[in-house]
């Protein structure tokens, strides 16, 4: 599973802090021109709010968009965003 380390840099107390998280799993979603669609983001992002699944961290490309979730709600992450966007 995916390892995420966040960093924050206080540049005027001369400060660096950082979190690590483990037990993280990726999940995605693929189209072409996912990008060019508007409300995919949003509607990932509400889909798995609804489910009660927190999202760690997000990112995008031009066909893609990966979601962070703990481990253990890869599962139902899979199954909530498969609902959404293939069944609807």
């Amino acid at each position: 599973w995916t390892t995420i380390m966040f960093l924050y840099q206080d540049l005027d107390r001369k400060k660096t802090e950082y979190s690590v998280v483990r037990g993280l799993g990726r999940v995605t979603i693929i189209g072409e021109g996912i990008q060019d669609t508007p409300g995919v983001v949003a509607r990932m992002r509400e889909t798995l709010e609804g489910e009660g699944i927190k999202i760690q961290g997000m990112t995008s490309s031009d066909i893609t968009v990966s979601c962070l979730v703990l481990a253990n709600e890869v599962e139902a992450t899979i199954h909530a965003l498969h609902a959404e966007f293939i069944q609807n």
